[in-house]
């Protein structure tokens, strides 16, 4: 496989572990009782974030990886809308087609 490609799908990869993350950090903090492993879960997810990044930067630059990690707020908002049941506006929905399309054109040019 091309190096900048498994660059690209670390980086998206690694993204999904962000949205995980700060899924489970919500759900920390509207639970009492069961907050700390939710809190330990989204410390999890952020380890295992930050180790697929590192291994994404072998292949991009930070600039196109930093890009790229944009996509981070379009899989917040799905988990959010998906899992917890949040409204999103119109406005976030179009925010969120800006940021896929700005990240496609990145990694279509990385």
């Amino acid at each position: 496989m091309n190096p900048v490609l498994s660059g690209v799908l670390l980086v998206a990869l690694s993204t999904l572990f962000d949205g995980g993350s700060q899924i489970c950090m919500k759900k920390g903090a509207a639970r009492v009782r069961t907050s700390a492993l939710w809190v330990a879960g989204a410390v999890a997810f952020s380890i295992v974030e930050a180790v697929i990044y590192t291994f994404a930067l072998r292949h991009l630059s930070v600039g196109i990886a930093f890009a790229i990690s944009g996509l981070s707020f379009v899989v917040v908002t799905i988990l959010a809308r998906w899992i917890l049941g949040e409204r999103v506006s119109l406005a976030r929905w179009v925010g969120v087609v800006l940021i896929v399309t700005g990240a496609s054109m990145v990694a279509a040019y990385a």
